[in-house]
């Protein structure tokens, strides 16, 4: 007897029946790259939220000293100079971060009418949200302790400082809709419609710092150079906001969901001399939304981080540079040149009179530290019959310089043209000193009412919130090092 050949309908027939199958768990693809947040350790505030944390520090030793010839006789001794006491001080600001579940999700769960939720369903969709909150606060705390209170990228800041245009987003017309500076010394302007694609200046542009950002929110200033009068009593000028659609991490380039009209003006004009946009601004700066007030001159929300106390010339938490030279930050311009082993000596021999010790480490962007661990390598010699450590070079970058044994990590979210020097010995071993992390509570959830979600009104969802109260405190600045002006890490 025949048999009938199925027919492409009882194929699809068949595939109604098939049933999806789940992987085992959620796949996590957001990338953590915190190193800041490892280092230091979080020291809490006793006292309400608000209250600042303060730090009595010896800024000047006693200097009452008289010096007597053998046999002179009785001398009058010089007067005391008594030592001086400063009060440094910080004020920490707080992060919150909300989510939402799906009412219905919830609802779904309650157990016959008797308000209670079966705790298996939740635990489930619980299971998801909270960790992926945990992991997204520690990158948004290891973000604020680098970058607080600074920009987060620059656009048309310096001539010869883009991407080549080389492999530029191919098929994109970059001439018609993209700022930025591109090769040598061009700068693209954008059509009437606005931008969409900016290039972000090669020495500010850090992979890790924009890996997985999508979606975020992120805010524009037209930056006033630092003494130089702009827009309102030398404010920074707020220009727009816009949403990250996805970056080309090997290019630099943001690329946001729609065009900006207000980012047009920001082209207009030429360079001088020094590199300066419109000859009296300095660029385009980068924001995330949420940490800057979007007006000109907006409030800086977030606590200070390392990148603006390392480049401090002034007063920062209550104390003034100027009067002590251990506060004052240690800097060093590479003068576009390579980061190499010599300029981690040299920068060595600038921090060790300020008291930096054996055990300090270097933080550079993941191409420098390739760089170092190759050429490590290669200069590798073992006499006959050492017995020593010869891990050196293998899996790990260490040399000797003027505070003794430095050692050397990539981080990728350090922007590629710096590099960061910080006395991890004192943060470790010091009471009050050199780094730590200070505020009033870490990430927890508000179960606020006993309950960690939260019902809101007129929305289809229960809101979880979670909190930080904190901030980087760096007891002396002077002893922590910021290299700046590299060009050796660019891919």
């Amino acid at each position: 007897m025949a048999v009938a050949v199925a027919s492409a309908e009882s194929y699809e027939t068949a595939g109604a029946l098939m049933r999806e199958i789940y992987a085992e768990a959620l796949a996590e693809i957001t990338v953590d790259n915190t190193e800041i947040t490892r280092l230091s350790q979080f020291n809490t505030i006793q006292q309400a939220p608000g209250l600042k944390y303060v730090q009595p520090i010896l800024a000047r030793r006693p200097d009452g000293f008289s010096h007597v010839i053998f046999g002179e006789g009785p001398v009058e001794l010089n007067k005391a100079r008594a030592g001086k006491v400063e009060r440094a001080e910080i004020q920490t600001n707080s992060i919150y971060l909300t989510d939402v579940v799906d009412k219905d999700m919830i609802d779904a769960t309650e157990q016959k009418g008797t308000g209670k939720y079966g705790k298996t369903a939740v635990k489930a969709i619980m299971s998801v949200i909270t960790p992926a909150m945990v992991e997204a606060g520690k990158i948004e705390w290891e973000c604020v302790a680098m970058y607080g209170r600074t920009p987060r990228a620059f656009v048309g800041q310096k001539a010869g400082g883009g991407f080549t245009s080389a492999g530029l987003l191919p098929g994109v017309a970059i001439a018609q809709n993209t700022i930025g500076i591109i090769g040598a010394t061009s700068l693209w302007a954008p059509n009437f419609v606005g931008c969409t694609y900016l290039v972000i200046d090669k020495s500010e542009f850090a992979p890790g710092l924009w890996a997985t950002m999508e979606g975020e929110e992120l805010s524009f200033f037209l930056e006033a150079p630092d003494g130089t009068p702009h827009g309102v009593a030398g404010a920074d000028t707020f220009v727009a906001t816009a949403t990250l659609g996805s970056v080309d991490i090997d290019n630099g380039v943001l690329i946001l969901t729609t065009p900006v009209p207000a980012l047009n003006a920001l082209v207009l004009g030429s360079f001088d001399g020094a590199g300066d946009q419109n000859l009296d601004r300095r660029g385009v700066a980068v924001w995330r939304a949420s940490t800057r007030g979007q007006t000109t001159g907006g409030d800086k929300k977030e606590s200070v981080g390392l990148f603006p106390i390392l480049q401090n010339t002034g007063t920062i938490f209550n104390v003034d540079a100027k009067k002590y030279t251990v506060w004052g930050a240690t800097q060093f311009n590479a003068a576009a040149a390579a980061f190499t082993i010599e300029t981690a000596l040299r920068v060595s021999s600038k921090v060790k009179p300020k008291g930096t010790g054996n055990g300090a480490m270097w933080y550079v962007p993941t191409d420098t530290w390739t760089k170092l661990a190759i050429d490590q390598i290669a200069n590798l010699r073992w006499m006959d019959g050492f017995s020593g450590d010869k891990s050196v070079g293998w899996d790990a970058v260490k040399f000797i310089g003027a505070t003794g044994l430095m050692g050397v990590k990539p981080h990728a979210m350090l922007k590629r043209g710096y590099a960061m020097l910080l006395d991890i010995r004192a943060a470790a071993k010091v009471p009050g000193g050199s780094i730590k992390t200070i505020g009033t509570n870490e990430w927890q959830f508000d179960s606020t009412g006993g309950d960690s979600l939260h019902y809101v009104p007129g929305m289809s969802g229960y809101e979880l919130r979670m909190k930080c109260n904190k901030g980087i405190f760096v007891v002396p600045p002077g002893r922590q090092a910021l290299v700046s002006n590299i060009v050796d890490s660019f891919a």
